[in-house]
């Protein structure tokens, strides 16, 4: 089963599903996103929430040795192509540094700000918030010239987004192993994903934990 969770650890849909996505690089930077989850569970695109698509607008760069990731991106969710069943903006900021410990062996620091705020039938006390990632590390060891072992460790602070959330910190930890098919096609198998409160949460979020595999294909 694939739990796929909101960076706050709410669970929003508990049960398989597929993810497709398409990013297409602009010039000076600029680079548009499209992401399609589909539920494995259902016929119907648009009737629970593990059906949903994402439209990302960005940018990213080096400015003094610093690499940033800006951009906007909006959630359409639960109803898909309806803003009834309540839809997300995102904003979002990250910066990050690689930091080589050798030729194998790299550490990545880095903070990221991301803002939610709901638009559309959101039903209850729905807000916007802020998800504040501060102190994180980035782990990347090269084991082999066609495999990397991927790790990350974040710790999020949630101003109290969205519906009846409360506030405070979470812990985030991934991991993954992405294997080098080829010059253009590489596999992430397997990916696993952990978000647990590291304070006291008073809404009921608990350990959410994921598993799953990506490939990514370059054009």
């Amino acid at each position: 089963m694939c739990k796929r969770s909101w960076v706050a650890g709410i669970t929003v849909y508990d049960g398989p599903e597929i993810q497709t996505s398409l990013t297409i690089d602009l010039p000076r930077g600029f680079y548009l996103g499209l992401s399609w989850f589909k539920s494995a569970n259902s016929r119907d695109f648009t009737d629970n929430l593990g059906n949903e698509v994402d439209y990302t607008v960005g940018w990213s760069g080096v400015v003094t040795s610093f690499r940033l990731d800006f951009g906007v991106a909006y959630f359409d969710l639960g109803k898909v192509v309806s803003a009834k069943g309540g839809d997300t903006v995102q904003m979002y900021l990250g910066a990050e540094k690689d930091i080589l410990l050798n030729d194998h062996h790299a550490l990545i620091p880095y903070v990221r700000t991301e803002i939610y705020v709901p638009v559309g039938a959101w039903q209850g006390d729905a807000h916007a918030g802020a998800h504040i990632f501060a102190g994180v590390v980035k782990d990347q060891w090269q084991l082999y010239p066609f495999m990397t072992l991927n790790q990350r460790f974040a710790i999020m602070y949630d101003t109290g987004t969205f519906v009846e959330s409360d506030h405070g910190f979470l812990g985030h930890y991934t991991i993954d192993v992405s294997w080098k098919l080829t010059s253009a096609i590489s596999l992430s198998l397997p990916t696993f994903k952990l978000i647990f409160p590291m304070s006291n949460l008073k809404d009921g979020r608990g350990v959410v934990r994921a598993v799953g595999a990506r490939l990514d294909v370059r054009f």
